[in-house]
């Protein structure tokens, strides 16, 4: 898992650690959030090639929930790198916005096959950030 990330409380591994609760309203943040960049992301590495069929996002809880729009979600074999758009094939777009602790299910247009996901929001000339509470990654 990988992601241009400077906040030590919001890890990219509380993406994948399947908490889904309220536990960071008591400052025990349980959410991953990116850095302030113009195409904030998170990547995924599968030890080996998998299917993606489907991805269910469940948005943060507590603010801020109408941040997470305009995003993509693409497989592939291409590593993702910080301040680029992601060079894998497109899995789903949502345009949003989202509402907190929303579930959004994005599912691909064909399954695709890679050992790298990454979610990415497309901003263009605006710097924010990308904040998701749980990425549940649907295949084979």
């Amino acid at each position: 898992m990988r992601s241009d990330c400077l906040f030590r409380d919001c890890l990219p591994q509380f993406a994948i650690d399947n908490n889904r609760t309220l536990e960071h309203l008591s400052y025990k943040f349980q959410f991953f959030r990116s850095d302030q960049e113009e195409y904030p992301w998170l990547q995924l590495h599968f030890n080996a090639n998998v299917t993606v069929l489907r991805v269910a996002i469940t948005n943060r809880f507590d603010i801020g929930g109408s941040r997470f729009r305009n995003t993509t979600v693409s497989v592939g074999n291409v590593p993702g790198k910080v301040g680029e758009l992601s060079q894998n094939p497109v899995c789903a777009t949502y345009k949003g916005p989202s509402a907190r602790s929303s579930s959004i299910v994005l599912t691909c247009a064909e399954p695709l096959t890679g050992i790298y996901l990454v979610v990415q929001q497309i901003t263009t000339n605006m710097k924010v950030s990308l904040t998701i509470n749980e990425v549940f990654v649907c295949g084979n």
